[in-house]
């Protein structure tokens, strides 16, 4: 459903508030919901998570020593102030940016202007599959969104 005014919005709320239940993926989405009238008591957190066991072993050490981002190319999502970090890193961690978007050719070039573009690969999107194989193998996922995300 898409809300388009903040009554569209109300009205949603007040059909969700009286469930029994909701289930959301991080502490900040809990926040939201009590902000918003939801009751806490109703309210679990069920983290968002990658089980690092059971794919692990057929990847490469050097394979671990990536950085990864998955989202959409734009300057909102902080693209772009992820690039101008992996220069400062004491680690010589590469980046993997896995997505599309209409910035993704201005990433490319500001990745060469910084000299880092050795240490990033863009990949625009990929299959579940491999994506799935890049969040086990990945050191870290990292989101540096400008605005507040729902992780």
């Amino acid at each position: 459903m898409t809300l388009r005014s903040v009554r569209s919005l109300r009205r949603e709320q007040g059909t969700n508030q009286p469930l029994s239940a909701h289930v959301v993926g991080s502490e900040y989405m809990l926040g939201q919901l009590v902000d918003h009238g939801f009751p806490k008591e109703h309210c679990h957190v069920n983290p968002l998570f990658a089980d690092l066991e059971s794919s692990m072993a057929d990847i490469s050490p050097s394979a671990r020593d990536r950085i990864l981002f998955v989202g959409q190319m734009t300057r909102g999502k902080g693209v772009d102030l992820l690039l101008k970090s992996i220069p400062l890193m004491r680690s010589k961690a590469g980046l993997d940016l896995v997505g599309d978007g209409p910035q993704r050719a201005e990433f490319e070039a500001l990745a060469d202007e910084l000299g880092i573009r050795n240490r990033v690969e863009f990949y625009g999107k990929m299959p579940r599959s491999e994506l799935e194989r890049r969040f086990h193998s990945a050191k870290c996922l990292v989101l540096p969104c400008r605005a507040p995300e729902t992780f």
